[in-house]
């Protein structure tokens, strides 16, 4: 009996540190990559697993589709695409429709100068 305890220590220790070191990381890794194609929205720019660049135009439940070229559109699964290359324009173009509302464009001051270039001109002949 204490042979079969001094075996199971090692054991029960490999396989906690199997845990954290492989099976924890990878189930972060597929949580973050099924949030990932959760997120994809048309105007995303994505690159697909095949290395091919372009803009979602639509998004289905389990493909989209993806402007490559002018006029050329492609449908992908969803699990086709590797990743997302830009997610700024969402968070920027609130705040720039929310600046052009609340920013009014600025009076141009008038200049006081009674001498305009004409006027100039006529002085110096």
């Amino acid at each position: 009996m204490e042979q079969f305890s001094s075996l199971l220590l090692p054991i029960v220790l490999f396989v906690v540190i199997i845990y954290f070191l492989m099976i924890r990381p990878q189930n972060k890794q597929q949580k973050e990559r099924k949030m990932l194609l959760a997120s994809i929205r048309t105007r995303d720019k994505v690159i697909t697993i095949g290395g091919l660049h372009g803009t979602v135009t639509k998004v289905k439940e389990d493909s989209v589709i993806l402007r490559i070229a002018q006029n050329v559109e492609v449908e992908f699964e969803k699990t086709a695409v590797q990743s997302i290359t830009n997610r700024d324009y969402r968070d920027s173009a609130p705040a720039a429709i929310k600046e052009k509302k609340t920013n009014k464009p600025e009076s141009v001051e008038e200049d006081n100068n009674d001498n305009t270039p004409e006027e100039n001109n006529e002085e110096n002949s």
